[in-house]
């Protein structure tokens, strides 16, 4: 009677670490912004996609899928700085915020309403 509740205690917890790692993989894999925080967290790009957004696409499309993600616009810039990158006067510069707990920005710089570059930023130590 006594080495059967250890081992009841014992396979219950084995449960459980399996069950919390399964969870732990579908909520990284769920959600794109998971995993840029986990294994992609800053960058830039002239020729991609990022959070759904590609190089090329209409800049009022850029704004639909970054909203979709829950993601808020915060600015938009005439050039000028943003996340250490400087950008040409003719390009204009979108800056989205993802104010949850990944705390990160993503930049979009556009010229002519058509998308350019992504800038991104994701780091959720920051306050």
């Amino acid at each position: 009677m006594s080495t059967v509740l250890p081992r009841r205690v014992v396979l219950s917890a084995i449960a459980l670490i399996i069950v919390s790692i399964g969870a732990f993989a579908a909520f990284v894999t769920l959600d794109e912004r998971n995993q840029v925080v986990l294994f992609n967290h800053s960058g830039s790009t002239t020729t991609g996609a990022f959070l759904g957004v590609s190089v090329g696409m209409p800049r009022a499309t850029a704004h639909e899928q970054l909203k979709k993600k829950g993601l808020v616009l915060q600015k938009s810039l005439a050039g000028g700085g943003c996340l250490e990158w400087t950008f040409l006067d003719a390009q204009t510069v979108d800056v989205f915020q993802d104010d949850s707990w990944r705390k990160g920005a993503v930049c979009v710089a556009s010229r002519g309403e058509t998308v350019e570059r992504l800038v991104w930023y994701f780091d959720p130590s920051q306050p």
